[in-house]
Parts: structure tokens; C-alpha cells; sequence
């Protein structure tokens, strides 16, 4: 209505779908839809949040649709959390949310980001949920970047440790040392090569030959 708080920019997050009862479909004794809809109020709103939707339909509205179909609200609440969003301005503010809810042991894992924000400056807050949010995806972006950048540094520093390596270890296989004849030691002790085991054994078998031709048979 005309002149009312609500009409402040800082309540018009309220407005948006996820926050609003869904309605139930209700059928009478016969089985028979009476023509009208049931909406059960979620159990975490504030008092704030319920005085603004109960002040609105209280407003009759100039132009109905013909075609418009009531809503019955339920004096039953349904004990529901705030629905998770990707997009932050359908997830619900704090001011929203009923302190007394949000307070009990099994609802407090419902009090995440994906559900619930911050209220924003015009509530007292220090930044709004958007820019609070965008900051810390930027961090997140960041520290993923600097992980990958030392990834990549560190496979550098492998790959050239592993390069060095490779350029001390030799080509191919060391040649085997041949074993030293015995001529080849007295050429090396004395610089003159001497005579080789063949060139032995014929001097030697000319001796014994000479030595029997020459017996003395006194």
C-alpha cells in the first residue's frame, strides 16, 4: 500500500518465487476440486518476512485475472528449509529467516550460502551478498590459477633434472679389455717385441734334433 516500509528497494528480494508458499491442491469430501488453493507458509520466516506477505494480501488487487484462482492460508506452517539457488537473488536474505528456526541443532546445516545470504548494506551489513560473493569466487579463481601454476612449474623442474640425467649416463655399451699376450707384455717391459710361443716351439724342436745327431759313441 501507498506510504508503506515495504516499498523499500531492500525488501524486494522477498518478492522473488522460491520465497513464496507453494500451494496445494485440497479436495473436498466428494473428491471434487473446490476451486480454490491451499497455501502452507514455509516455517523459517521472520516475523518480518510474514508481516510484509500478509500486508500485501491484504491489498485487493484493481485488476484481477478472470481466471485467478484464491488461496487459503493454511494456519499450519511446513517445516521446510530455505530451496538452494544458483542465481543469488533467489536464495534467501537473513533478515528472512526466523532466528529461532535457524538456532535449532537440525536446521543449522541449512545456514550455507547456496541457501542463505547476508542481508546487504541497506540491512547494516558491511557489503551486500553479491559483491560478497563475487569476491570470493574471484579468490577461488585465483588460488586455482596459482595451484595450476606451480603444477606446472614443478613438471618443468622434473623435466630438467631428468634431461641432465640423461647427459652424464654414456652412449653405448664400454668395450670390453682384450686379454695381454705374452708377447705383447715383453714388448711392453722392454719396447722390443719377442719372439712368439709358435717361433718357440720350432726353435726348440731344432735343438732336441741337433742335440740327438751329435750323440758321442766312444
Amino acid at each position: 500500500p501507498e506510504g508503506s516500509e515495504f516499498l523499500q528497494a531492500k525488501y524486494d528480494t522477498a518478492f522473488r518465487e522460491p520465497h513464496m508458499s507453494d500451494d496445494e491442491t485440497v479436495l473436498d469430501a466428494d473428491g471434487n476440486f473446490p476451486g480454490r488453493y491451499v497455501s502452507r507458509a514455509p516455517a523459517w520466516r521472520s516475523a518480518k518476512l510474514t508481516e510484509l506477505y500478509d500486508t500485501v494480501d491484504a491489498v485487493k488487487d484493481p485488476n484481477p485475472s478472470k481466471k485467478y484462482i484464491p488461496r487459503v492460508k493454511a494456519l499450519e506452517s511446513v517445516d521446510v528449509p530455505p530451496k538452494i539457488a544458483k542465481d543469488i537473488k533467489n536464495r534467501a536474505r537473513r533478515w528472512m529467516i526466523d532466528p529461532e528456526w535457524l538456532a535449532k541443532p537440525e536446521n543449522k546445516d541449512y545456514d550455507v550460502e547456496t541457501r542463505i545470504v547476508d542481508s546487504g548494506i541497506a540491512w547494516g551489513d558491511a557489503e551486500d551478498p553479491e559483491d560478497k560473493v563475487e569476491r570470493h569466487k574471484r579468490f577461488r579463481e585465483e588460488k586455482d590459477a596459482d595451484r595450476e601454476n606451480k603444477r606446472a612449474r614443478k613438471a618443468q623442474v622434473d623435466k630438467t633434472k631428468k634431461n641432465k640425467a640423461g647427459k652424464g649416463k654414456p652412449k653405448g655399451k664400454p668395450k670390453k679389455k682384450q686379454p695381454v699376450g705374452e708377447s705383447e707384455s715383453n714388448t711392453l717391459a722392454t719396447g722390443v717385441a719377442g719372439p712368439s710361443k709358435a717361433t718357440r716351439g720350432k726353435e726348440t724342436a731344432a735343438d732336441e734334433s741337433e742335440s740327438s745327431d751329435g750323440l758321442d759313441y766312444m
